[in-house]
């Protein structure tokens, strides 16, 4: 049985989605700057899996990785 998602986060993932097929040709890398990590989703076959990383390890939106900016997030250049 599911575990019914909270609507926010449905939302956030929905809007994600369409950001990443929207603006796909414009893939960006992100790095974790949160001393206690932080967290991507990235869509699979089975649906979304999300993922800790440690604080300054990168990770790019060309890889199908979606990041929250607000979360721990720093754009690399």
């Amino acid at each position: 049985m599911k575990t019914p998602m909270r609507a926010p986060a449905r939302v956030f993932l929905t809007l994600a989605a369409v950001v990443a097929t929207a603006f796909g040709v414009c893939a960006d890398d992100y790095q974790c700057t949160s001393d206690s990590g932080c967290t991507a989703m990235q869509s699979t076959d089975n649906g979304t899996r999300t993922v800790t990383f440690k604080k300054g390890d990168i990770v790019s939106t060309s890889g199908g990785w979606i990041v929250n900016p607000t979360e721990g997030w720093d754009r690399v250049d």
